[in-house]
């Protein structure tokens, strides 16, 4: 397909000798993304499901009293959703192992100031 230059040749066959595969180095198992992997994962499906959590989020955050205690929690929901566009903090463990217990305590606070309709 093209010419390979020499110095990646030789480069390549050093690390061979140190034991690395060279062909493990090209495939990715993350799409580095939050959202393209739930998109990959859950499909188009998944992806509504987490807009209509960030509505709802948005909703939450615009009707709610901004006390510090929310205002911290919120910004550390809202580092969630930035930093997902370039990495994938909802697969890695110690990471996303917060990610519920902050979203518990961004409803637990907003439940007071939303008025959920009655289901009669």
């Amino acid at each position: 397909l093209g010419k390979r230059d020499p110095k990646d040749i030789e480069v390549n066959k050093e690390w061979e000798a140190n034991g690395v595969d060279i062909n493990a180095l090209d495939m990715w198992d993350n799409a580095h993304n939050e959202y393209l992997q739930l998109l990959f994962e859950y499909g188009i499906f998944g992806v509504f499901l987490l807009l209509g959590l960030m509505r709802e989020m948005c909703f939450r955050f615009r009707m709610t009293p901004k006390t510090k205690e929310f205002m911290v929690i919120s910004s550390c929901l809202l580092v969630y959703f930035v930093v997902g566009l370039v990495h994938f903090p909802l697969h890695i463990a110690r990471i996303g192992v917060l990610f519920p217990i902050l979203l518990g305590a961004f409803f637990s606070r907003s439940d007071k100031y939303v008025s959920i309709p009655d289901a009669r």
